[in-house]
């Protein structure tokens, strides 16, 4: 859960935040360049365990596949070259815990992400 809260929510908290409250209009380079640096921290992660922090499904898949799901918004995986984040997060989206927990939640930060990202560029 550290690599969620200290790395991948803070990339996508910079650019959520730019775009509510500075009117960004689309991610920087500097932005897109940070999320693919996580996403290949994650692909190691991913060569180690079937999930994210052990052999088992743990919370700390359900919170990752949640903020992973808005760092897609931003910056959509390439599976040619994160493949292990591509099936992992195919997998969570099967899980009744992330249906039941992350889904809703997701489909809030798509909504606001939508809506700020149409009224910058207006």
């Amino acid at each position: 859960m550290f690599f969620d809260a200290s790395i991948l929510f803070i990339r996508n908290r910079n650019v959520g935040m730019a775009t509510i409250f500075e009117g960004l209009k689309a991610p920087t380079e500097r932005h897109l360049s940070d999320l693919e640096e996580a996403y290949g921290m994650l692909e190691r992660f991913l060569s180690k365990y079937r999930y994210v922090a052990a052999n088992h499904l743990t919370i700390a898949d359900i919170s990752l596949a949640t903020t992973l799901y808005v760092s897609v918004l931003i910056k959509e995986i390439d599976p040619s070259k994160y493949p292990r984040v591509t099936a992992w997060l195919k997998k969570m989206q099967q899980e009744p815990s992330y249906k039941k927990f992350a889904e809703p939640g997701s489909a809030i930060a798509k909504q606001t992400f939508d809506y700020f990202s149409a009224k910058n560029n207006q």
